[in-house]
């Protein structure tokens, strides 16, 4: 979506559980945001609003719960949803990026 001079756009209710939806699914804030039109912040509010948990602060993190759920086969989404964290910290534990 556009908007001009300032004005933003309203998402209806149903958007905006979309974009619940999508994030308990594992999409970032900015993913859902830049699909939409919609700044960050507004998904963020509507997020908080419904009581959608958000994920942790990924500076505070359990690696060995992460290599311990990767090796009981679980994918590196269902790591992050489990965790609270996103896939993409995930991923860097995996693959040593992430300092202990």
């Amino acid at each position: 979506m556009n908007w001009k001079m300032g004005k933003q756009p309203k998402y209806s209710e149903a958007d905006k559980k979309d974009w619940a939806a999508r994030y308990e699914k594992g999409e970032t804030l900015t993913a859902i945001a830049s699909s939409v039109g919609a700044q960050r912040r507004t998904v963020l509010e509507a997020l908080k609003k419904q009581s959608v948990q958000l994920r942790g602060n990924p500076r505070s993190f359990d690696r060995s719960k992460i290599l311990e759920l990767l090796a009981l086969g679980k994918t590196q989404a269902e790591v992050a949803r489990e965790l609270g964290c996103s896939a993409r910290l995930v991923s860097d534990v995996k693959n040593g990026k992430v300092a202990e």
